[in-house]
């Protein structure tokens, strides 16, 4: 399936050029983080906020928590983080080169067509925090992916 995407966006010219995984991999987090640091830039020009939400701006205020079980989440509600405020921004593009490593070899698993485990989750009103699956999220992103399987717990705050 991931295969597929990567023929179609031109990562890739066909399924037997695994060969070119890494170097595709490699390629993709360059464009990311070119993206994320331009948009960073951009922000800090025009004074928006591009930084993702921290969970632990929120933890005071829950009052409730469950687990919903694994579900297949829209990507852009994916906003916040439980650790990682500075490896990414509010849209999950690396905006650091430490990342590299980590993200290449996951691009370079996803793009072979290895099953990746769900993401672990936290939803807080209509807004998902990433407890683990950052790098599976940033290159779902990058892939242009609208969903993401996700195990999901919420947490309602307080009113």
């Amino acid at each position: 399936m991931f295969q597929h995407l990567a023929i179609e966006q031109g990562i890739i010219n066909s399924k037997n050029d695994t060969d070119a995984l890494t170097p595709a991999a490699r390629k993709m987090f360059q464009k990311a983080l070119v993206t994320g640091r331009m948009k960073k830039f951009r922000a800090a020009v025009t004074k928006h906020e591009r930084r993702l939400m921290r969970l632990d701006e929120v933890q005071d205020r829950i009052v409730n928590r469950h687990y919903l079980g694994t579900r297949s989440v829209a990507i852009e509600q994916i906003r916040g983080t439980m650790d990682k405020v500075d490896s990414f921004d509010i849209d999950f593009n690396p905006t650091q080169e430490y990342n590299a490593m980590r993200w290449t070899s996951v691009a370079t698993a996803i793009l072979s067509g290895t099953a990746m485990p769900p993401v672990e989750l936290i939803q807080v009103g209509d807004v998902y925090y990433v407890v683990d699956g950052h790098h599976r999220v940033s290159i779902s992103h990058a892939l242009r992916h609208r969903y993401i399987d996700a195990e999901v717990t919420v947490w309602t705050l307080e009113r």
